[in-house]
């Protein structure tokens, strides 16, 4: 349901599923949708301070649960998702804790990363709920697919992938890690993504662990958390504005 088609205060939305036995089934829930709230930079999120999540972010797929040191994911599968932000931002700078929680399943093609410039789902096919994650700003991520495709990648607005130069160490369950993104318009009006990721207890690399440049990027779009068949927790979030 795209935000903009409710009601400020509470929406009563009816949910109806078809299976592949074409058995329907529905249920009514209340929606409640405050309007006009817009996300500034700076931008922090520290989870022991954290009443609600969607006092801070917006659960965009999955089942997530709140513990103590973050956000963590309930049930493991495809996308699970967090949005944190505002459709608003433009060029920025995000920190985010990660830990994964249990060993990958390489078969799966586990990732973990963040997402620029998100506007949401796409109608690609008409279903609903949509589908489409592309086009976005970028999403680059630690994967782990079959060899060699092991690493930082960047997934791009047009749903390719490029791989980053395989020198950032592959994250060890129950370490934090640090994972840093940036994204910055270009004089030519290009935007440039950039990601590293280390251990939390460690020195912040000084060189970027891969870089993407996109012609076709949103011209704006919210940050997010991005756990595809992995078991994670999402700790504190700091993102500031990039003005040069």
């Amino acid at each position: 349901v795209a935000y903009d088609d409710l009601s400020p205060g509470l929406n009563e939305i009816t949910i109806r599923a078809i299976d592949a036995a074409n058995f329907a089934t529905s249920t009514t829930v209340e929606v409640e949708y405050i309007d006009d709230v817009v996300a500034t930079l700076p931008y922090t999120i520290d989870w022991a301070t954290v009443v609600e999540v969607s006092d801070v972010a917006q659960i965009v797929d999955g089942n997530w649960s709140q513990e103590a040191s973050g956000l963590r994911t309930v049930q493991t599968g495809y996308d699970r998702l967090v949005a944190i932000g505002d459709l608003s931002w433009t060029n920025y700078e995000a920190v985010v804790e990660l830990t994964l929680n249990a060993p990958i399943n390489r078969l799966r093609a586990p990732i973990i990363g963040l997402l620029m410039r998100w506007t949401g789902h796409h109608d690609w096919d008409g279903q609903q709920p949509r589908i489409g994650w592309h086009p976005m700003g970028a999403l680059l991520a630690y994967a782990w697919l079959p060899d060699p495709y092991t690493g930082l990648m960047a997934w791009t607005s047009n749903g390719n992938t490029t791989q980053g130069p395989g020198t950032t160490p592959e994250p060890a369950v129950g370490v934090p890690h640090l994972l840093k993104m940036r994204g910055e318009e270009l004089p030519n009006g290009d935007i440039m993504y950039s990601v590293k990721m280390w251990p939390s207890a460690e020195v912040e690399p000084a060189a970027w662990g891969h870089t993407y440049t996109s012609s076709t990027s949103p011209p704006s779009g919210s940050l997010v958390v991005v756990a595809h068949n992995t078991d994670i927790t999402v700790g504190d979030v700091s993102i500031v504005a990039v003005t040069n």
